[in-house]
């Protein structure tokens, strides 16, 4: 029986990490570790994907000291396409690691979702591994919400993760967003 993934890690010339139930332990130390290089986190969809794969989100001098993690929800059907985009972004040099993600909260926990194999789970992890400033943007404002509430119950980390809401994709300019971040 296929184990069911909540989680894949893609990495530059590193074999692909599936996270199942029986490898959540070693998926949240490898978050963690990951977490401590880790800048800024972006949505693929409406976020990433609004700009072209060889586009430069910072310029070369500002780019290298920031860290740049893609962190995409995807249903079951749209995951290859995720996969082969968010690689080609990491070989482009655009993106340095991609995280997708299988969970997503509906209803009564659509804004409070934390549950392994979710954003806000993921960024858990990213985020508690250093204190150091970080940024996340993403156009689903359920995300946002969760994050949010995710960083309530983790109050020492709050200030140090902002949440960018990004609620017109056909006008985002996320390398203003990213300096305005920056400075």
């Amino acid at each position: 029986i296929m184990n069911k993934q909540y989680i894949e890690i893609i990495q530059k010339d590193k074999e692909i990490i599936i996270g199942t139930q029986s490898n959540k332990d070693d998926i949240r130390k490898i978050l963690l570790s990951l977490g401590h290089d880790i800048d800024i986190i972006l949505d693929l969809h409406n976020v990433i994907d609004m700009y072209d794969v060889k586009h430069k989100l910072l310029s070369d001098d500002i780019r290298n000291d920031y860290k740049i993690c893609a962190l995409s929800y995807v249903g079951k059907s749209k995951c290859d396409d995720a996969r082969k985009e968010l690689i080609d972004r990491i070989n482009n040099g655009q993106i340095d690691v991609a995280i997708m993600v299988y969970k997503r909260g509906r209803d009564k926990e659509k804004n409070i979702f934390v549950s392994y194999g979710s954003k806000a789970w993921t960024i858990k992890y990213l985020h508690t591994a250093s204190y150091k400033k970080q940024i996340f943007v993403d156009d689903g404002l359920d995300h946002i919400n969760s994050v949010k509430n995710m960083l309530t119950l983790l109050p020492k980390y709050k200030n140090q993760l902002s949440t960018i809401h990004v609620e017109n994709p056909e006008i985002i300019n996320l390398p203003l967003i990213l300096l305005n971040w920056i400075n």
